[in-house]
């Protein structure tokens, strides 16, 4: 299992790398950086992490999963069509690195953008597919080399949230269920 995920993990890192790279000649120390005022300041490094798109497939079929992808990469430059870079990162990852944000002003466009609870909407043959990510937002520093270390960082973030809440939402099932009336068979007397 492990040399499986090996190619998606350096694929992961090629794509943060030249996110990084692109943003930093963009908007880094240099003369583009200084013209957009950005020089100087920090970059926030958005994941987003969609783990319904492996159901959607299997539901929908793979032209569905792709329309949605397009669709979740679509609302993700929404954010920022001007200085956000944003990759897919992983199967059901997205990264998006906004130069000149800090983590407060990033979360304020990514709401604006997506909504108070962020859903991506898309329609797909005459159904609307909804998906709600899972997000965090970090300031990843002045240089584009911290950047695939903070996204594996903030991916392992948003899986140890997600077990958190199944294993929560799993307590409840059972807890729920513990209380549900049995129906066990009665037993008539012959006397």
């Amino acid at each position: 299992m492990a040399l499986a995920l090996a190619p998606a993990l350096d694929t992961s890192g090629r794509k943060l790398a030249r996110l990084a790279r692109s943003a930093w000649q963009a908007f880094g120390p240099g003369r583009a950086g200084r013209r957009r005022g950005l020089a100087g300041r920090p970059s926030t490094l958005a994941v987003f992490d969609v783990c319904e798109l492996p159901e959607l497939r299997q539901i929908f079929g793979d032209r569905a999963a792709h329309h949605t992808v397009a669709a979740i990469l679509r609302a993700l430059q929404r954010i920022d069509p001007v200085v956000g870079r944003v990759s897919r990162t992983t199967a059901t990852s997205f990264a998006l690195l906004l130069p000149g944000y800090d983590e407060e002003a990033a979360a304020i466009a990514v709401r604006a953008a997506l909504g108070e609870a962020p859903a991506i909407e898309s329609d797909w043959q005459g159904e609307e597919l909804v998906v709600v990510p899972d997000f965090l937002i970090r300031t990843s520093g002045g240089s584009p080399h911290g950047v695939d270390r903070l996204h594996r960082q903030m991916l392992g973030e948003i899986a140890d949230r997600q077990r958190r809440l199944r294993r929560h939402l799993d307590y409840l099932r059972r807890e729920r269920e513990s209380h549900l009336p049995t129906t066990r068979p009665v037993l008539l007397s012959s006397a």
